[in-house]
C-alpha cells in the first residue's frame, strides 16, 4: 500500500469511489482503477449528453427549415381548417333529409335517421385515428 501525495484532495474519495485502507492509506492499485473506472463513466456521461445535445439542436434545424419551406403547418392552422371542414360537411349533411322527404314528414324523418346514423359512423371512425 503507498499513500499517494495529496490523497486528502483526491477526486472522488467523498463519494466512495475509493476507500481508505487506514488513516492516510489508500491501496494505489484500487485506488487507480476506481479513479479510472470513475473518469470513464463521467465521459460517457458527458458524450452521452452531448450526443443527445446534438440531436436535440438538428431535429430543431430540421423543423426550422420545414417551416421555411412551407412542409410544416401550425397546429392551430391546421385545427382550423379541420374544424371548417366538419363543419361545411355538417351543413351540407343537413340538407338531403329536407330535400327528399319535402312535406311528407316521415319520410324526412327516415332520411334524417340515415344521415344522423353516417354522422355517428364517421365520429366513431374519426375518432379512432
Amino acid at each position: 500500500m503507498v499513500v499517494p501525495p495529496g490523497a486528502q484532495q483526491i477526486e472522488g474519495r467523498e463519494e466512495g469511489i475509493i476507500r481508505r485502507v487506514a488513516r492516510g492509506t489508500w491501496p494505489l492499485a484500487e485506488t487507480i482503477q476506481a479513479l479510472l473506472a470513475n473518469a470513464r463513466r463521467k465521459s460517457q456521461q458527458h458524450t452521452d449528453a452531448k450526443l443527445e445535445l446534438e440531436r436535440l439542436k438538428s431535429e430543431r434545424e430540421q423543423l426550422r427549415l420545414d417551416k421555411e419551406k412551407g412542409t410544416l403547418i401550425e397546429r392551430q392552422r391546421v385545427e382550423d381548417h379541420a374544424k371548417q371542414w366538419a363543419g361545411v360537411v355538417l351543413t351540407e349533411l343537413t340538407a338531403p333529409p329536407l330535400k327528399i322527404g319535402g312535406r311528407d314528414l316521415a319520410l324526412r324523418r327516415l332520411a334524417e335517421k340515415q344521415v344522423n346514423e353516417a354522422r355517428d359512423r364517421i365520429a366513431d371512425a374519426l375518432r379512432e385515428l
